[in-house]
């Protein structure tokens, strides 16, 4: 554990395992798509939570108490929900 508390995972950089950076537990609900447990460094963006997930700012958003949060943000909550805004369909050809 981490002073703050928090467990620790190896530094993805690092040349050893022994630098560790302290982790945090998210619970991130994909509307119509499932819910993820998600294990991000502890000063991650809701715009990590995006790419955790495979998706982009321009596909998605993350909302928090229902509102969307910038995605430069620092995650303040340990559950969020992801909302796509777009998503693929076919074109019908009609002549």
């Amino acid at each position: 554990m981490s002073p703050s508390g928090l467990p620790e995972r190896p530094e993805r950089h690092a040349e050893t395992a022994r630098f560790r950076l302290p982790v945090m537990d998210v619970t991130c609900e994909v509307l119509g798509g499932g819910t993820r447990e998600l294990e991000l460094d502890a000063d991650a963006t809701y715009g990590d939570v995006l790419e955790a997930v495979g998706l982009s700012t321009q596909e998605a958003t993350v909302l928090v108490d229902d509102t969307p949060v910038p995605e430069d943000r620092p995650i303040e909550t340990d559950s969020v929900q992801v909302l796509r805004l777009i998503k693929g369909g076919a074109i019908s050809d009609r002549t």
